[in-house]
């Protein structure tokens, strides 16, 4: 399990990736706490994309809890701008 306290920006990025890279890669499952993420930017988004990657390449199940208001805040905007249909044209 990684449990993140605090804020996720790009300051928080080496430690993210740090704990990343202990990860086992012979682990059943990995679990990422979100209940002490205080701030959540894009680099959130990103590390979010690093660990899901993580998952893939090992075939580990990844999954997520106890997001609080503004970190799911900038997951489901991402979610909204990526997955919204281009426009038909441009004017």
């Amino acid at each position: 399990m990684i449990a993140v306290r605090g804020e996720i920006d790009y300051g928080s990025a080496p430690v993210l990736d740090q704990a990343l890279e202990g990860l086992p890669t012979g682990a059943d499952s990995v679990l990422l706490d979100m209940a002490g993420v205080t701030f959540m930017d894009v680099a959130g988004l990103h590390f979010l994309q690093r660990l899901n990657a993580f998952g893939r390449r090992h075939r580990v199940p990844v999954e997520t809890l106890n997001w609080g208001r503004q970190p799911r805040r900038v997951l489901e905007a991402a979610a909204r701008t990526f997955t919204r249909a281009p426009e038909a044209s441009l004017k």
